[in-house]
């Protein structure tokens, strides 16, 4: 069994699991808690269907939707962006002194 999603949304894991069950491809949904943060899990229980159910994972709407659909090299100009003005505002600081 692996597991292919992890998310606090029941209602995406259920989308997930009826995705995953028209394909036939056969799945468990499981509740995680840890430090009081509940986790719905979905893992697919014949690993030979791992491969297939993520292209269905990528391929489905709300999940897409609830992860904001930030591609991510978008994300990580936005990290180099922060980095490149707090080294920038770090620089005038110790010139400035």
């Amino acid at each position: 069994m692996k597991q292919i999603l992890r998310t606090p949304s029941v209602s995406i894991a259920e989308s997930l699991r009826l995705a995953l069950e028209a394909q036939g491809i056969a799945c468990n949904l499981s509740n995680q808690s840890t430090v009081g943060i509940a986790q719905v899990v979905v893992s697919v229980i014949n690993d030979d269907d791992f491969d297939r159910s993520l292209v269905v994972l990528r391929n489905q709407d709300t999940v897409r939707a609830a992860a904001g659909d930030v591609p991510l090299v978008i994300m990580r100009s936005w990290r180099w962006t922060l980095l490149a003005v707090l080294l920038a505002l770090l620089a005038y600081v110790l010139w400035h002194r």
